[in-house]
């Protein structure tokens, strides 16, 4: 696509979180704004229309003047800058965010159950369960699941794992919570807190069994980002509701 595209100018490198942009041209006046650092996000130009081109949605904006959420038509004196930059929130987590990493979470859950109950190798599920959605490696994990009795919490990875799948012995009480044949796992969220890359969020969520029956338990999440930019699990408190007295 930039094949085509020839730079005019760039605009010098702002303070931390921004970014340099370069203005490229194509035939017929169209062309786009592009952070040099970032290739993937870019503003379309298209002659005298700018159009915002979302890529990443509301992760960035572009903070030059007369820019809207929507097309224009500049004046004279709305022509490009000669230097732009970008406010770079890449490293904020977002709730959208949060919600791919609870339905992540959920469907890992599924496919863990899924994987046992077919015969198939659902420790390397768990396995991969863990490390791609825990910040065990990273930094400290707060993890209190809801069964655990004995080893209430878990700080290491063989114990999170234990308490999924109860193979590796690293916790004896553990059964496996994730190879009850649950179908189905949804999330109601409570109240969240976005603290740019750090999130903390809390509610209900839902465990479907095999015989359609929902199971309802508490949680708190707490999420941070790694060097991917990934969202991690940092905390994660769960337990069942309160009865209330007779």
């Amino acid at each position: 696509m930039l094949a085509g595209f020839v730079p005019v100018r760039e605009a010098p490198v702002p303070a931390t979180r921004k970014h340099a942009l370069v203005l490229v041209e194509m035939d017929h006046g169209h062309g786009l704004l592009q952070l040099t650092d970032h290739p993937r996000r870019a503003v379309q130009v298209h002659g005298g229309m700018r159009v915002l081109t979302a890529i990443r949605g509301s992760l960035w904006r572009l903070m030059f003047a007369a820019v809207r959420n929507d097309t224009f038509q500049p004046s004279k004196k709305q022509r490009l800058p000669s230097t732009a930059s970008v406010e770079d929130d890449s490293a904020m987590i977002t709730d959208h965010d949060i919600e791919q990493a609870q339905q992540a979470w959920g469907d890992g859950i599924v496919a863990i159950a899924t994987a046992q109950l077919n015969g198939g190798d659902y420790i390397e599920r768990a396995r991969q369960h863990v490390e791609t959605l825990y910040a065990y490696g990273i930094s400290d994990v707060l993890f209190k699941p809801t069964l655990a009795a004995v080893e209430q919490f878990r700080p290491t990875f063989e114990q999170a794992l234990s308490y999924f799948v109860g193979a590796n012995n690293a916790c004896p009480e553990d059964k496996g919570f994730a190879i009850k044949g649950w179908t189905k796992v949804r999330f109601e969220n409570a109240g969240t807190i976005l603290d740019e890359s750090m999130a903390l969020t809390m509610g209900n969520y839902f465990f479907t069994s095999p015989e359609g029956d929902e199971v309802k338990v508490e949680y708190t999440f707490g999420y941070v980002l790694d060097e991917a930019g990934a969202v991690r699990i940092n905390l994660h408190h769960s337990s069942m509701p309160a009865t209330p007295d007779a």
